[in-house]
């Protein structure tokens, strides 16, 4: 689990750099989920948790050669795109 927030952790450039804010200023803690559908692409999809319920937004596809590059590219599309900031 510890070597999970890391790797995310890193990824998207600090802790703080996850952080989903929420209607009412509620905050969640976001993390990058990649998925292999077929084909040679991956796709990324930021989760998060609000009211209990685990969200899962399309990022895209996430490109690189290894794990880390991907998880860094679809952390830089989600902060380009400002999911973060979802309230």
């Amino acid at each position: 689990m510890a070597e999970a927030v890391a790797e995310q952790d890193d990824a998207a450039g600090g802790a703080g750099q996850r952080v989903v804010t929420l209607d009412g200023g509620r905050r969640s803690t976001g993390s990058i989920e990649l998925k292999f559908l077929g084909g040679r692409r991956i796709y990324a999809y930021l989760r998060y948790t609000d009211n209990g319920r685990t969200v899962a937004v399309y990022v895209g596809e996430a490109t690189g050669e290894t794990r880390m590059e991907r998880l860094r590219s679809a952390w830089r599309i989600v902060h380009a795109r400002g999911l973060t900031r979802r309230g």
